[in-house]
């Protein structure tokens, strides 16, 4: 199986697990939806829930049209970057980063504004991960 083909499955799967099931966007509300992603995120990695945060970036510089591109982990180009809004006003997107080790497919969904919920596979590693974001705020340069 290609690889955007396991990314659609992931992003598939990450569509269904929402709660929120709505019709699909006119253009113009897709495109204020998927533009709320643009913006640097910090991805907690802990591999169990008990375990110390492993902090990573996903940073996501463009969104257009079902496009999507950016960098995650250690700067990792996003690759064939996908977003999918006919599920509502909640999008969920998925690409794939291949650091030399291998590739690893990720789904994401945008949980609210400030979160999002994810999940990477690494069939060369042999691992599921699921993850959590939260998007990063720029420094209050008032209070320095």
């Amino acid at each position: 199986m290609n690889a955007l083909r396991r990314l659609a499955l992931l992003c598939f799967f990450v569509a269904a697990l929402s709660p929120a099931r709505a019709a699909t966007l006119d253009p113009a509300a897709a495109k204020a939806v998927t533009s709320s992603l643009v913006g640097s995120w910090t991805v907690d990695l802990r591999p169990t829930p008990d375990a110390a945060p492993y902090l990573k970036k996903l940073v996501i510089t463009a969104v257009e049209g079902s496009r999507l591109e950016g960098h995650f982990y250690d700067g990792s180009p996003l690759q064939a970057g996908r977003v999918n809004t006919t599920a509502g006003p909640t999008p969920c997107f998925a690409f794939f980063t291949d650091p030399g080790e291998g590739a690893y497919q990720t789904a994401v969904r945008q949980v609210s504004n400030d979160h999002l919920e994810g999940m990477t596979l690494a069939t060369t590693r042999g691992f599921l991960l699921p993850w959590t974001a939260v998007r990063d705020r720029p420094a209050d340069s008032a209070s320095r």
